[in-house]
């Protein structure tokens, strides 16, 4: 299934589990995990503020596989 094709996300709790490649690696963490690195970050960029609004983030991103 390509993602494009995937439902929408809704009703996020924040112990969903996200694959992600790092480095030339699949790996796993949950969206409590993206946004505890993003509050860490020195100078987290406003566009990609997932404190308060990681739907709106998912939304917006272009899925182009």
């Amino acid at each position: 299934m390509k993602y494009p094709d995937l439902p929408p996300v809704t009703g996020l709790t924040g112990a969903e589990i996200v694959a992600l490649a790092q480095g030339s690696q699949i790996k796993r963490t949950t969206v409590d995990g993206i946004i505890d690195l993003h509050k860490a970050s020195a100078v987290p960029h406003p566009q990609y503020d997932v404190q308060t609004n990681m739907l709106a983030l998912y939304n917006s991103v272009k899925l182009s596989q």
